[in-house]
């Protein structure tokens, strides 16, 4: 509506200039006669002169309600140079646009000529500083929009004194620190200082606001305290960039609502928050790095006969695969040990770390290539069984071959995902303190169709040769039960390698299909609880690194035992009735 001057009486904005004297003093009745700027646009109470060079803004009616003047060359000049006494309205209270003016400095004294705005768009200039009591005398300001002024560098503390505004934006700015008290004295519903550069935020920077959103995410805050967020109150959410913020969130605040939430494994003390999983951490890796290690030692001493047939080059290959599992089992339980009692501090430096990407890197490794030769020991056992005569065989060198071939593609679908910033932008191996990428929650951050296409796709057709491999071993398995006596020693060892290793291949696909399906669940929007992605990364997935060499060379070393007691008591046997002869 349109205040008369001099008087407490309000009009609707038709009836200034409508010829009728509405106003005690009449003043809705002067100046009808002027005529809109000169490229603006205008209508009852609204002047728009956005983008349009003119510098004859004191000829803008006093009836105007909404100016906007953003985008405008002179603006500087005529409004907040030396003079700016060239336009003064009390009476406007909607909005004063003054965007993408290239407005370098206000004082306190700058917007005297509009003492009664509610809404003030200051966004997208070039600010370099706000000084104490800038904003004062604007005692009606409800609405301030300082965002996108990319050259702010400084909110002095006192800033915004006097304000009762209900929100403040102030992203996309390059505020460097927050001094203590910065936003004292402030009643707001919402404060954003995401992608302002804010590197520094002393404690107490948040002191005497009531605020109840705040948002600072994606900051490169590296200097922060505990005390960060002492003194704020009414605070019903924050969003930072990482959960190591919301363990010094306000007092008063609950954790669900501080965003992100914290992993499905780290808590604000410890990378692994569980006892339970921390111990397993450390089993599973001593076992299968040992367990491993061992198996390449016993089958590069002691078996080398069977480095000239390809399953036993395979199998070697699976040890080595495992054995990564292992290395990466142990430099997360080192770390756990490491950063105890100190792990939030150090949390995003961790996951964006080398060392995190590269054991992240000898996770992906380990089980593409435990899965490659999972197949190929499969489709070897097949060719065995199926041409006990050798006509299709893998030779030493097809089967070198098929592992050099194997590894390559192994390595190459771990270090994609570091190398192709533009897609996966760095993030594929830190999405949490543990360096994993697969994709089993909801969550679809970058690189996230990547890991369906490895993680369950891949995999799942690998698995579904597997599948049928393993079938076709235990129906020739299960003929041939009836003709073993007919079968000659080479023919039954094969039956015997084949069915020992239907079972190391059984047990990796029970490991690995929890996960496919788990994944499946999660891209259709299923809930995947935490305990079960910590638990199936922790255990199910790792787990058959530890077992398979125990369950394939530990059985060939304990049958070999078991063959040469068998030989030894069967001399035994048939010498003693020489001997009882001779007594």
């Amino acid at each position: 509506m349109y205040r008369c001057s001099m008087s407490s009486v309000c009009i609707p904005l038709e009836q200034v200039c409508d010829k009728v004297k509405n106003c005690p003093f009449y003043d809705d009745e002067d100046n009808c006669e002027m005529q809109c700027p000169s490229g603006c646009q205008c209508s009852t109470g609204v002047v728009n002169c956005t983008g349009v060079d003119v510098n004859d803004y004191h000829y803008v009616d006093q009836s105007t309600r909404i100016l906007d003047l953003s985008n405008t060359k002179y603006l500087g000049r005529y409004i907040f140079g030396k003079e700016h006494n060239c336009y003064h309205n009390k009476y406007m209270v909607v909005l004063f646009n003054v965007s993408m003016c290239n407005i370098a400095s206000i004082d306190q004294h700058e917007f005297h000529s509009f003492p009664n705005l509610v809404n003030l768009d200051l966004s997208y200039n070039t600010l370099v500083r706000l000084l104490p009591n800038t904003l004062t005398k604007y005692k009606s300001l409800r609405v301030l929009q300082i965002h996108g002024n990319k050259f702010l560098r400084t909110i002095a503390p006192g800033a915004f004194n006097g304000l009762n505004i209900d929100s403040l934006d102030l992203k996309q700015a390059s505020l460097e620190l927050l001094e203590e008290n910065t936003f004292y004295g402030l009643n707001l519903t919402g404060l954003d200082l995401s992608n302002s550069r804010i590197q520094r935020i002393k404690d107490n920077a948040f002191n005497g606001l009531f605020c109840q959103y705040i948002n600072i995410l994606n900051n490169p805050i590296k200097d922060f305290g505990k005390g960060v967020f002492a003194g704020v109150i009414g605070v019903k959410q924050l969003v930072t960039s990482a959960y190591k913020y919301c363990c010094v969130r306000p007092v008063g605040l609950s954790e669900d609502q501080c965003l992100p939430h914290r992993d499905e494994f780290s808590s604000c003390e410890d990378l692994m928050r569980k006892t339970v999983l921390r111990v397993l951490m450390w089993v599973i890796g001593i076992l299968a790095f040992s367990g491993n290690v061992m198996s390449i030692i016993y089958r590069v001493l002691r078996d080398r006969k069977r480095f000239k047939l390809g399953y036993g080059i395979f199998v070697t290959n699976l040890a080595v695969a495992d054995m990564f599992m292992g290395i990466y089992m142990l430099i997360i339980a080192i770390a756990d040990y490491w950063f105890a009692d100190r792990y939030i501090e150090i949390d995003e430096k961790w996951r964006n770390s080398g060392t995190c990407t590269f054991a992240g890197i000898l996770s992906t490794i380990s089980t593409e290539a435990s899965v490659i030769f999972m197949c190929l020991i499969t489709m070897d056992r097949i060719l065995v069984i199926k041409y006990p005569f050798g006509q299709v065989r893998f030779t030493t060198k097809s089967a070198l071959i098929a592992c050099i071939a194997g590894w390559i593609v192994s390595f190459v679908l771990a270090v994609f995902p570091v190398t192709y910033v533009a897609y996966f932008r760095g993030s594929f191996y830190s999405k949490s303190g543990v360096c994993l990428g697969l994709p089993l929650t909801r969550e679809k951050p970058s690189g996230w169709l990547y890991s369906i296409v490895i993680f369950i796709g891949l995999n799942f057709v690998t698995f579904v040769l597997i599948a049928v491999g393993q079938l076709m071993i235990y129906a020739e398995i299960k003929k041939t039960t009836t003709v073993k006596k007919s079968m000659n020693v080479s023919r039954s060892y094969d039956l015997k390698v084949a069915r020992n290793l239907l079972l190391v291949v059984t047990t990796d696909f029970l490991c690995w299909f929890p996960i496919g399906l788990m994944g499946i669940l999660a891209l259709n929007d299923y809930i995947i609880p935490g305990e079960i992605y910590a638990w199936t990364a922790v255990l199910v997935l790792p787990i058959n690194s530890a077992l398979n060499p125990f369950m394939y060379t530990l059985s060939a070393i304990l049958g070999n035992a078991v063959s040469k007691m068998q030989y030894f008591f069967s001399i035994q046997y048939s010498i003693l009735p020489i001997k009882l002869r001779k007594v």
